[in-house]
C-alpha cells in the first residue's frame, strides 16, 4: 500500500476492513478461510450483514467494500466480477451519497409558512367567537 502511495490511515482501515471480513466468515469450529476461498457471494453477503445487522453509513459500506477489492485485485491478483445487488443503508444512495441537505433559506421559508397558517387559524379563531 505504501507503494501506491495510500495514507497511513488508510492502510490501518483497510487492514481492519480485511480482518472484519474474514472473521465474518469463520466456519462453525472458528476456522479461517483464505479469502481465495472466498467469492463475490461471500463479499455481498458482508456488505449486507453490514448494512442490515450493523446499520452502518453507505460511506462505511464503501470503505469495506474498497478494502475487499484491494484485498482481492491487488493483494491476491483475482478478479471478483461483477458482485450483483448489495443492500444499501436506509436514506442513501446505493453509490454512498448522503440524502439532500435542506439549506437555511427552505428551513426558514418552511417555519414562516408554518407560523404564518397558526396566526392565521388563531386569528380566525378570535373573530368567529365574537
Amino acid at each position: 500500500m505504501r507503494v501506491k502511495h495510500y495514507s497511513l490511515r488508510t492502510e490501518e482501515a483497510y487492514g481492519q476492513w480485511v480482518r472484519r471480513y474474514l472473521k465474518f466468515h469463520r466456519d462453525a469450529a472458528g476456522t479461517w478461510r483464505h479469502p481465495r476461498d472466498l467469492g463475490p457471494a461471500d463479499v455481498v453477503a458482508f456488505l449486507n450483514h453490514l448494512a442490515n445487522d450493523e446499520h452502518v453509513a453507505a460511506g462505511t459500506q464503501n470503505q469495506a467494500l474498497n478494502a475487499i477489492l484491494f484485498l482481492y485485485t491487488q493483494v491476491l491478483g483475482m478478479d471478483l466480477g461483477d458482485l450483483g445487488e448489495v443492500n444499501a443503508p436506509e436514506l442513501c444512495d446505493t453509490n454512498g451519497s448522503r440524502p439532500p441537505r435542506l439549506t437555511a433559506t427552505w428551513r426558514r421559508q418552511n417555519l414562516f409558512n408554518q407560523v404564518n397558517s397558526a396566526s392565521c387559524n388563531m386569528i380566525g379563531s378570535l373573530n368567529s367567537s365574537k
